[in-house]
């Protein structure tokens, strides 16, 4: 009997950084005293992408 073929976590991880952004972004709008900065999002997800290139993934 073979074990079932396990999805890659990294899938999981990038819909759940998506997700907390979101969330981070919508909070920070209603608390009104944080500042959200798209460039750290950005350079988190290249450097996430760059990975994954270099991994073969």
């Amino acid at each position: 009997m073979d074990a079932p073929e396990l999805t890659n976590p990294i899938y999981f991880a990038v819909l759940l950084f998506v997700g907390l952004t979101v969330a981070e972004m919508l909070f920070a709008r209603h608390a009104g005293g944080a500042t959200f900065e798209p460039k750290d999002s950005a350079a988190s997800l290249l450097m996430g992408f760059g990975n994954m290139m270099c991994s073969g993934g």
